[in-house]
């Protein structure tokens, strides 16, 4: 978990409670399949939960704050497929559509979160 915490502070993001449950779940879980690889693996899934959340917060419509684009939710790390029912395929698993939508929706999140930071320094753009 300090791996993961690490990670996401250092991406301006971070998990509610429950999302921190999720990912120890995921960790454990994860932990007993081939190729665990300890961070490589943490970033991976990290990875796939911020594309999980732009999706969830694009499919959500209106304005996101600056809180729901910072913040990972349970859901975003319990739709892997480490939860699946099989174990092999997402649970929820996404179109090409729905992914060419969350990776546009992440990159506007990121674009969002670098204005925020430069407007809270009080950098000149």
């Amino acid at each position: 978990m300090d791996i993961a915490r690490m990670m996401l502070k250092r991406a301006s993001y971070q998990m509610t409670a429950e999302a921190q449950d999720a990912l120890a779940s995921y960790i454990e879980l994860r932990m007993k399949r081939p190729r665990f690889s300890n961070a490589r693996s943490i970033r991976n899934a990290l990875e796939r939960a911020r594309l999980r959340q732009a999706k969830r917060i694009f499919d959500e419509g209106g304005a996101p704050t600056r809180e729901d684009l910072m913040t990972i939710e349970a859901d975003d790390i319990l739709a892997s497929r480490v939860f699946g029912d099989d174990g092999e395929g997402e649970a929820q698993s996404m179109t090409e559509s729905e992914l060419d939508a969350a990776v546009a929706a992440e990159k506007a999140t990121a674009a969002q979160q670098r204005v925020g930071i430069v407007i809270a320094a009080g950098t000149p753009r």
